[in-house]
C-alpha cells in the first residue's frame, strides 16, 4: 500500500498487472477507511484518458473499469455509495459520431460512468485519475512519432494529500472549463450524445 506523500513511478499503462495492482489495493483499502471516518460524503473519482489512439487497446482496460465499478459501494448489508465515478473519453467535437461509436462500443459495461471530453487536456497525452482525498495517478504518453509511433507510458501515483489536490485543480479546471464561448470541454454523458 501506498504510504502517506509518497509517489510510486511506473512505466507502462496504467491497467497494466503490476501498476493496476497499487490502485486495486488502494480501492480495496476504501471499504475499511470508510467505515472508520466520520465524514461519510460521496467523494468523486474522475478519470481522464489521453488524446492517444492506442490507448485502451486492451481488454484489462475493462477489467479496470469494471472494478472501479464494483469498489464505489460497501460490501454490506445496506452498502453504501463510497465514491462516484466519471471516466473522460477525448473526443475532437460534440460531432464526432465515429468516436463516440467507437466508445460505446468498446465499453458497454461502463455506460453509466462514460463521458465525453473535448480532448486536449494538457496537449492530449497526460492521463490522470484522482479520488479526491485519497489518491491520484497521473500518466504522461511520450509520443515521438517521426521514430516510433506508438506512445511509451510513464508516471507515478500519490497518496500526498496537497499533490492530490493540486492535480484534482488542474483536472476540475479543464473539465468545468471551454475552448470557446459556447464550446464546453465536458460534453455530458456519452450515452446521450
Amino acid at each position: 500500500m501506498l504510504d502517506d506523500k509518497k509517489e510510486i513511478p511506473f512505466v507502462g499503462p496504467i491497467y497494466a498487472g503490476n501498476n493496476w495492482e497499487h490502485i486495486r489495493k488502494i480501492l480495496n483499502g476504501l471499504p475499511t477507511s470508510y467505515k472508520k471516518s466520520k465524514d461519510k460524503a460521496v467523494k468523486q473519482l474522475m478519470w481522464i484518458a489521453p488524446s492517444d489512439s492506442f490507448w485502451g487497446k486492451s481488454k484489462k482496460l475493462e477489467f479496470c473499469f469494471n472494478e472501479i465499478e464494483q469498489a464505489q459501494l460497501t460490501h454490506e448489508k445496506n452498502p453504501q455509495r463510497i465514491y462516484t465515478p466519471s471516466i473522460y473519453l477525448p473526443l475532437s467535437d460534440i460531432t464526432d459520431r465515429r468516436a463516440i461509436g467507437n466508445w460505446k462500443s468498446e465499453f458497454k459495461k461502463s455506460s453509466n460512468n462514460l463521458y465525453g471530453l473535448i480532448e486536449g487536456f494538457l496537449g492530449g497525452g497526460v492521463e490522470v485519475i484522482v479520488l479526491e482525498g485519497t489518491f491520484a495517478v497521473v500518466c504522461y504518453h511520450i509520443s515521438r512519432p517521426e521514430t516510433h509511433p506508438v506512445s511509451i507510458p510513464v508516471g507515478f501515483i500519490t497518496t500526498d494529500l496537497k499533490l492530490i489536490n493540486t492535480i484534482s485543480d488542474i483536472m476540475c479546471d479543464y473539465i468545468d472549463g471551454s475552448s470557446s464561448f459556447n464550446k464546453m470541454h465536458n460534453l455530458g454523458l456519452l450515452d446521450k450524445l
